[in-house]
This record gives structure tokens, sequence and C-alpha cells, in this order.
């Protein structure tokens, strides 16, 4: 996958040849025979430092004159990204070196998890020779994936609303042979995407919708379907602060789904791909949707509007039919609808197609890009039903089932697709802590596309 010049210096992984100091890692199991090898001076000083090689320690090892002679790494999950995304701020700012042969899932964990762990926002963070056995072709377009996703989550919102998401998508799709059409403002309704229209008309900005298809026409379809809410304020249903501040990440969703459809390009899968976002600001104003309104969709079901800031599953409802309409053998939806309870590590999966759902676990394991399927309950489709229409957007109440009430909505226009796969994502790590930095966040789609290369490829 093309990728501008020099992006890799801000990953903290240098060229092989450039020379560093040796870094090594020392598993808990193995703390006693590694400290049996040291000299008397480099125990004490292991001691000193109080290192046990757990999980997050790090030892930096000094030479007879005082400096830096290389460094040491607690080390839990060899295999686990995550567990070396604390190197680059946590070791001195130095080059290393791998000094030791490498399994490739070892090598390929470290190189992805030291950049995401560098892309964070450090001043000099130490930096790392890519490792030797790391299939770094296969590794590079994750990487870029997954930092680009996160800096897309990030980007301030008078930066990043529908139009720009829109610029985005071409940028990064059309160069690769994409062909990338945008519908806007009112065209939407007589489009087909009433609903995106009427959750899009409060704001000064106008919605969108982004079509970008890629493959051959005979190729088996993969439709992926992003939510892109670039602002939610909530509509009239207006979010408290500081609810409200992290809602620039409120097109997570679109992220993931636009990563993906990259990445899914980049690896030149044999598939016919069609990715749809569906990108909006949900503001109150005297245009906005309002409480009550009845939204008539274009397969026929109509959404009664209980709650504004349930906005998600409303313009989401156009995307997933259109996508459905072409009946795609499978149908992929990134979204931030609900708070799943999973936190921001984890990102919740709704499907009925059981072989698919263990295929995806099985992924998210090796990869250790956690999934975690939630059930698709129809005995809660009561939160979804209101007299005034066939849906209804409205809060799951007392029952504190709102995922479920929120995939059970989307599930009524999904019905041609062979497979349909729904996440419902946090999209932002509100704690400032390792290895997961502040702000946007991504999750699933490692996992994701290894499903679909184990599919299609």
């Amino acid at each position: 996958m093309p990728m501008p010049a020099g992006a890799e210096n801000t990953w903290g992984l240098d060229e092989p040849g450039a020379g560093g100091r040796p870094l090594r890692f020392v598993t808990g199991g193995a703390h006693a025979d590694w400290r049996a090898a040291l000299s008397p001076q480099e125990r004490d000083w292991a001691e000193v430092c109080r290192f046990e090689a757990l999980g997050g320690q790090t030892l930096a090892l000094p030479d007879a004159a005082g400096g830096l002679a290389g460094a040491v790494g607690g080390l839990g999950d060899a295999e686990d990204p995550l567990s070396y995304a604390h190197l680059p701020a946590s070791l001195p700012a130095a080059r290393f070196a791998i000094s030791e042969g490498l399994r490739p899932a070892v090598a390929d964990a470290l190189a992805l998890g030291w950049a995401l762990g560098a892309a964070g926002p450090l001043d000099r963070p130490a930096s790392l020779v890519w490792p030797k056995d790391c299939q770094r072709e296969r590794i590079a377009p994750l990487i870029a994936a997954e930092i680009d996703a996160r800096s897309w989550i990030n980007a301030p919102p008078c930066e990043l609303g529908p139009g720009e998401l829109a610029d985005l998508a071409r940028a990064e799709l059309a160069g690769q042979g994409a062909e990338v059409r945008v519908l806007s403002g009112k065209r939407l309704g007589e489009a087909g995407y009433p609903g995106l229209a009427h959750v899009g008309k409060g704001a000064a900005r106008p919605p969108v919708l982004i079509d970008a298809t890629w493959g051959p026409a005979d190729a088996p379809r993969l439709t992926l379907v992003g939510k892109g809410v670039c602002f939610d304020a909530g509509g009239l249903n207006a979010k408290p602060y500081p609810d409200v501040l992290a809602m620039k990440a409120d097109m997570a969703g679109a992220a993931h789904a636009l990563a993906l459809a990259r990445l899914v390009i980049g690896r030149r899968l044999p598939v016919r791909l069609r990715l749809l976002i569906a990108a909006a600001d949900n503001m109150p104003s005297g245009s906005a949707m309002m409480n009550g309104d009845l939204v008539r969709t274009a397969c026929g079901q109509t959404i009664e509007v209980v709650h504004t800031d349930y906005e998600g599953r409303v313009m989401l409802a156009d995307a997933l039919a259109a996508a459905d309409a072409e009946a795609p053998d499978l149908l992929i939806d990134f979204s931030t609808l609900t708070d799943t309870g999973l936190g921001p590590d984890i990102a919740g999966v709704f499907t009925q197609d059981d072989a698919l759902a263990e295929e995806l676990a099985a992924h998210a394991a090796r990869l250790r890009d956690p999934v975690w399927r939630l059930p698709l309950w129809e005995g809660y489709a009561g939160q979804i039903r209101t007299p005034s229409g066939h849906l209804a957007n409205r809060e799951a109440g007392e029952a504190r089932i709102p995922s479920i009430a929120a995939a059970l909505f989307l599930k009524r226009f999904v019905r041609q697709a062979g497979s349909w796969l729904h996440f419902d994502l946090e999209g932002w790590n509100a704690i400032a802590c390792s290895p997961r930095p502040f702000g946007g966040n991504v999750v699933g789609l490692r996992a994701t596309l290894a499903l679909l290369e184990s599919r299609y490829g």
C-alpha cells in the first residue's frame, strides 16, 4: 500500500542497519535464569531497580562509563501488540535493536505495538530498528491503518465535518482505483436516504452519503457501512457537559470502515467492495429533527423519533437498506451507537451467523484484537416498537439493554445479505493510560481484516 514518504519515521521504527543498543525481553518464568547469568554488579542494579520481568516493566542497563548499554523489558503475552506499546515512552530516548531472533508472530506484534505506542503525544520517544523477523510488508499497512484511523477520530470537529470526511474518502480510495460518489444535502432524501437527511437538517454543514466501489462486478460482494456523525451535540435532546467533549469521536465507525476499505484494496482481495458512510452533524436548531417526527425510509419502514440523541440508527437504517438491496455476500457495519459495557478495549459484535462469529472470535484471539459477541435477543424487541410507526429510536429505559435494542433496530433493515456483522464500538479512550493513549480508539480492525482474508483471500 502506498504511504507518504517518511511516514514510517513517525512510528518510531528505523531502517535495518541503523544500529542500536541491544534490547531483549524476559518473561516472569525465565526471570531467575536471566538473573543467574548476570554479573554481581548487574544483579545488584536489577535489584535496586526492582526489576522482576513483569509485563510493563523496563530496565535500562548502564555500561562501564555510566552510559546506556542496552535495556531489558518484562513481558507477559509475547504476541500481544499492546504488551510493547509502553516501550517508546518508558525506555530512554535512544535507538534500540532486538538482540535475539524472534518468532514472526512475536516480531510482528513488537513492531505493531511499538509503532502504536510511539504515535502517542511523546516529545522524544525511543526508536526501534525494524525486527528482522517481522513481516514488514504486511505489518506496515496495518500500522498505517490504525494510526490514521486514530488521527481521523482525533481531528477537531471544526476541521473534519461531513464534507471534509467525503474529501478524505476520495483522497484515500480514489487513487487506488475506487470510484467514489458523494450525495449531499436535499438530494439525499430523493436518492433514498431520508433518515440521513432528517438527522442532518438541523446543522449548518449539510449531511453527505459517501458511496465508494472497487473490484470486479462479478466478484463476491463485500459491503462496509460506517456511522459518521462528525459532531453529536444530541440534537434537541442536547448532551450535557462533559459528555459532549468527546463527541467528535462519533464518527469512529466511519473511520474504522474507511481504514478497513483501504486495507481490503491494498491487499487486493478478490471482492466487489462497496463502502457506504452516512455522515452528518446532529445539532440543536430551529430546523433540527424533533421528538415525535416520523421518518419514512426508502424501504418503506417508518421510524418515530422518540429521542433525538439516538440519531445513529436512523441514518444507518438508510445505508444498511441500500447495502442490503444488493444482497451482498457479507455486510459489515461499524458504529458508535451505545455503551456496550465492554469499555474501550473490546469491540461488541452482533450477528445471526454462528460460524462467522466463531471464525471472527478465533482471529481476534490469535491477533489479540478482542471482540465480544452480544446476543440479538428478540425478546427485547418491545424496546423498538411504537404505535406511531414501524420502529422507534427510543431509549432502553430501565431494561439497560441499549446495545441489543439498537442492534435489533438495525436488523430490521438487513434482510437479503448473506451474512451481517454489526460492530458497536466505544471509539474513544477517556482514560489516559498505557497501553492505549487518551483519545481516538481503534479496535477489531485487524481481526476483521483477518476474517476477510480467510474468507476471500
